[in-house]
């Protein structure tokens, strides 16, 4: 349990020297994410939404990005499970798709030999380029999924499928950058369990498709751990 307060520390450090404000701030910057994410259903886009994250609205998302990560205790506890036996000298490669600040994965992310930490363009990103610069990090890369143009064995998706229209065109690119034998911690908490205004109910219908992402992951994968609205998986096929 020291070894997690040390990197909700760490990060909050960072993110502090980061965004040039005090402690204090930070909080009070996290605090007013919920005045703006009510602002969602406004957007005719998710994407568009996502794009307007900048000045003190992407400051806020930042910050409360990071207290949202280090309070999902579960994910943590799986996450410290997969890096416990990773060399940082070992070949094998890490990739969090959608991974906002990376709060929780990128500590995992310096044992392994490669890894991605993925998002849309944003602060966010900066921030984790920021961080890697700042713990001397040259095997971390940002950018998209698309960057990931060789396969990695472990793999995180927390709650970002529910955020996608076409989650399970989305799922495939993830599939296909998944190696055979590899492990994914998923977490998909669909609108129809945890609604939100960012949940959409498309993604969760898409999902169900013929040949979707259901179909993918019952008949490719086997579950091995499972989670509140997720498991870690591995991938069979």
């Amino acid at each position: 349990m020291t070894n997690y307060f040390e990197k909700v520390d760490s990060c909050i450090t960072d993110a502090c020297a980061f965004l040039e404000i005090e402690r204090s701030e930070f909080f009070t910057l996290a605090r007013r994410w919920d005045s703006y994410v009510h602002q969602f259903t406004s957007f005719d886009e998710p994407i568009d939404f996502y794009k307007s994250w900048q000045g003190d609205v992407g400051k806020s998302n930042l910050c409360a990005n990071i207290v949202d990560q280090f309070s999902r205790f579960e994910v943590a506890s799986v996450l410290d499970h997969l890096c416990s036996n990773i060399r940082k000298d070992t070949p094998l490669a890490f990739a969090d798709v959608s991974c906002g600040t990376a709060a929780l994965s990128f500590d995992c992310s310096k044992l392994y030999g490669r890894a991605h930490l993925t998002d849309l363009p944003n602060l966010s990103q900066d921030f984790i380029a920021f961080r890697c610069k700042r713990h001397g990090l040259t095997h971390v890369a940002g950018g998209g999924l698309e960057s990931i143009t060789s396969p990695v064995q472990v793999m995180v998706s927390v709650d970002v499928l529910e955020h996608v229209r076409e989650s399970s065109a989305f799922f495939r690119l993830m599939d296909e950058r998944l190696s055979a034998g590899g492990l994914m911690l998923l977490r998909i908490p669909w609108y129809s369990v945890a609604p939100h205004p960012e949940h959409l109910p498309e993604a969760e219908a898409n999902w169900k498709i013929r040949e979707g992402g259901e179909e993918t992951i019952r008949t490719r994968y086997k579950l091995i751990h499972p989670i509140q609205y997720g498991g870690v998986y591995q991938k069979v096929t």
